[in-house]
């Protein structure tokens, strides 16, 4: 994806959250590592797991600059598996921290871990790993 949010001609984060809500969806939905939608049973287009409910929650509020992508594996849980914080500081650019609380070889039953990593991008880019 480039710095213009795959083509649909917007740059910024604010942008991006006054898209329909689908597409904004649609794109921070990207964010979600495709290992962690499979170990849940996450369906990738409706977010929802086997059973029905929807375990991947996105906020982004049309008038604000951030966006928050939390996974859970089951509505239950209190604390989201994956937390993904997106937002822009003039002077650092854009900047996405996403906060896991799962090792690699966890089982939604297993016990749980913390770990916390930031992905900072240069300004005017958008700091993708990957398109779909």
């Amino acid at each position: 994806m480039d710095a213009r949010a795959g083509g649909v001609g917007v740059s910024s984060i604010q942008e991006i959250n006054q898209l329909p809500r689908e597409m904004a969806e649609g794109l921070y939905a990207r964010l979600v590592p495709d290992d962690l939608l499979s170990r849940f049973a996450i369906d990738p287009e409706t977010l929802k797991g086997p059973e029905g409910t929807r375990l991947v929650r996105i906020t982004a509020p049309a008038d604000k600059p951030w966006a928050r992508v939390e996974v859970r594996s089951s509505t239950e849980d209190r604390d989201p598996a994956l937390l993904v914080d997106v937002d822009r500081s003039p002077t650092r650019g854009r900047r996405a921290t996403a906060s896991t609380a799962i090792p690699k070889d966890a089982t939604p039953s297993s016990a749980r871990c913390r770990a916390t990593s930031t992905r900072r991008s240069a300004p005017g880019t958008t700091g993708s790993r990957r398109g779909r």
